[in-house]
């Protein structure tokens, strides 16, 4: 397995790794708005069975009843900016990592018609070097050569009994 391979890969994981994260802490707080929504449900419902049995606290409660309602719209704006923020933060992680995945591609694609190139010119290297081997066979399979090898030998032994002028 390549390096590009194994890169490609570990990216890959850490990847859904992340994804798995992010969804995690997205279930969180979509229960953490559900459970203070649930608050100020049950809020109002309290406020609203106060307001029928005591009539005498009917501007206090209101009051109260707006103040909650300021409250909750100012978590659910907060908690709203903090989402679009994270989603932000995803779609960036998002198109960084698919630059990654397209370089790593270009890469990858590049080493693998490199790979080819080379492939094709051992092909060829393999190829000539056989055919010369083969020459090399027949040369030496050859009468010509044979006698001329015999003939070198007689030459050098009669040559080297010969006294030197």
């Amino acid at each position: 397995m390549s390096d590009a391979e194994i890169d490609q890969e570990q990216l890959i994981k850490e990847l859904i790794a992340e994804s798995f994260a992010l969804r995690t802490k997205s279930e969180h707080l979509s229960q953490y708005v559900e459970t203070k929504i649930a608050d100020l449900v049950k809020t109002r419902s309290e406020l609203s069975t106060i307001k029928g049995e005591i009539g005498r606290l009917k501007s206090e409660s209101e009051h109260e009843i707006e103040q909650l309602k300021s409250e909750s719209e100012l978590e659910i704006r907060r908690l709203k900016s903090e989402s679009e923020l994270e989603i932000r933060r995803l779609r960036a992680g998002i198109e960084t990592a698919n630059q990654q995945r397209n370089e790593l591609e270009a890469k990858l694609d590049l080493l693998i018609s490199e790979h080819e190139a080379l492939g094709e010119a051992n092909l060829q290297m393999t190829s000539q070097r056989d055919r010369l081997r083969n020459r090399m066979a027949q040369v030496d399979a050859s009468p010509e050569y044979r006698l001329a090898k015999r003939l070198r030998r007689i030459l050098g032994v009669v040559l080297k009994d010969a006294p030197t002028q």
